[in-house]
């Protein structure tokens, strides 16, 4: 069976069908060679193929090893492209991940063309504050997680002594929690985000390992200029790729942030999550 993979861009990975490779792989060619050039040992057809047949052969472990590398960023880069962190371009907290959001811009030196982010900074004092952004940081990362549309895609990072961010590639209306009393967010906008969460938890959680969301809070969606929501929040998610969430730190984050709302049957049964109970809890306090 012949499988088509393309490079990974903001987390995505393209894996797509056999016209799709093809097309991919013309948009690169040269033109092609003419028959005086062959004769002449100008060009060989050989050469000319070389791109689409490597576009269309190339398997997925190879494709791994051409992903490309997700920028790092410093905390002084990321007070510049937040403004100093400024009060215009705050956004809100986090109940669950204790986290501050802001918007911010990149400037591109060449072009000067603008990026839209939003930058998420916590800090790095607690035990848990590393591990929980490290959650975050890989399932982002992870190319099944972050080919989702809902699911926000990452632009960088920042892993400082005392200040750990997140950036996301997003130019958003703001959080789901500041939509959720503005008079001018219709009716029919709500349905379609709430569809849309409905689709991303069913696609989480229809893995061969389910993908649970133990922080799935209005604070923790982005909302984007089309009304469509990205969700964020995977510092408490457990199961899938990420493993089993270790519930010491998921207990200690309870005790400071008592705000949190978490499914009682997870609380009281030590770390057994129940999908059916999830789901009521996870859309359920969502909706309501």
């Amino acid at each position: 069976m012949i499988r088509a993979c393309f490079p990974r861009h903001s987390g995505v990975a393209y894996r797509g069908s056999l016209e799709r490779a093809e097309m991919t792989a013309k948009q690169k060619l040269p033109a092609q060679p003419s028959a005086d050039q062959c004769r002449s040992g100008q060009r060989s057809f050989a050469q000319y193929l070389s791109p689409m047949l490597f576009a269309i052969f190339t398997t997925p472990e190879q494709c791994e090893m051409a992903e490309v590398e997700i920028p790092v960023y410093s905390y002084a880069e990321l007070k510049k492209i937040t403004n100093g962190f400024g009060a215009e371009n705050f956004m809100g907290k986090t109940f669950s991940s204790n986290s501050l959001l802001y918007r911010g811009e990149i400037v591109d030196k060449e072009s000067n063309l603008v990026q839209k982010v939003i930058v998420e900074m916590r800090k790095n004092e607690k035990d848990y504050d590393l591990k929980v952004w490290q959650t975050q940081l890989n399932a982002l990362k992870d190319p099944t997680i972050s080919s989702h549309p809902n699911v926000v895609k990452l632009q960088g990072y920042c892993n400082s002594a005392c200040d750990l961010g997140l950036v996301y590639d997003c130019h958003a209306l703001g959080t789901l929690h500041s939509l959720i009393f503005d008079e001018s967010f219709s009716w029919s906008m709500r349905m379609k985000v709430a569809l849309q969460l409905a689709r991303v938890l069913q696609f989480l959680h229809s893995q061969e390992k389910p993908l649970i969301l133990l922080n799935f809070e209005p604070r923790s969606i982005l909302v984007d200029m089309d009304f469509n929501p990205l969700i964020f929040g995977f510092g408490l998610a457990s199961g899938g790729v990420l493993g089993i969430l270790d519930h010491t730190v998921l207990s200690l984050i309870f005790l400071s942030h008592p705000q949190v709302y978490l499914d009682p049957e997870y609380t009281l049964c030590a770390s057994q999550i129940y999908l059916p109970s999830k789901v009521f809890t996870e859309m359920g306090l969502l909706l309501f």
